[in-house]
């Protein structure tokens, strides 16, 4: 996990200050695959099984945990806040419509 400030507004570096409410975003990314098995004999499974374990093996293990599970924080003023529930995704703000 990257530190977080919780000084500061994770998106419009407002300073928090006694009295504000801020909030904390988190957000848990995880892998579903929805994988169709074949019909592999036990040789061609063992031999698969085999082959992804070696390809494991040459990544990193922060790289491959991440590719499962992931969860990123951020910390919001109120207004942010307010934006981030209207458009999580940005896109009105890249469409340049505004969500004011």
């Amino acid at each position: 996990m990257i530190a977080l400030s919780v000084e500061r507004c994770s998106s419009c570096n407002k300073p928090k200050t006694p009295g504000t409410i801020f909030y904390l975003v988190k957000i848990s990314l995880t892998a579903d695959v929805d994988l169709e098995l074949e019909e592999l004999s036990k040789e061609e499974l063992e031999r698969e099984i085999q082959r992804e374990f070696a390809l494991a093996l040459r990544r990193d293990e922060a790289e491959l945990n991440n590719e499962v599970y992931q969860e990123i924080y951020y910390y919001l003023c109120s207004r942010c806040r307010d934006n981030f529930i209207k458009d999580p995704f940005g896109k009105l703000k890249a469409r340049g419509e505004t969500n004011d």
